[in-house]
């Protein structure tokens, strides 16, 4: 869709909203940590973009994600540990970022999860 600029903070108001898909646009910036309201969601796709920052430890608060892509951006630091608590995660993808460190073992432990892209 070509869009650009930041993630507006008011989508964390959408409280309802059960998948989210802002792939291959031009958004850049952090994550607004409203989207960590979005209890509801259960796909997240962010990936294509050039957004930053670390991947935030809320995303862990979206118990009910199955599908969480973000691959292809500028995230840095480490993955945090609070993924783990995503106990429904199916798919994961955080390939062709700047991530450093080890995966988090605690992933693994995810039940759910199926299917790893790009994590190593």
């Amino acid at each position: 869709m070509n869009l650009r600029g930041s993630i507006p903070p008011h989508l964390g108001n959408l409280s309802f909203l059960l998948s989210l898909d802002l792939s291959r646009n031009h958004f850049y910036g952090h994550l607004p940590k409203e989207l960590g309201q979005l209890h509801r969601l259960r796909i997240l796709r962010l990936k294509y973009n050039s957004l930053n920052g670390e991947i935030p430890s809320w995303l862990g608060n979206l118990q009910g994600v199955r599908r969480l892509k973000m691959k292809n951006n500028n995230f840095i630091g480490t993955i945090p540990e609070t993924l783990v608590n995503m106990s429904n995660l199916e798919s994961l993808s955080l390939g062709f970022n700047q991530l450093s460190g080890k995966v988090p073992s605690s992933i693994f432990k995810i039940s759910s999860l199926k299917i790893i892209f790009g994590v190593e």
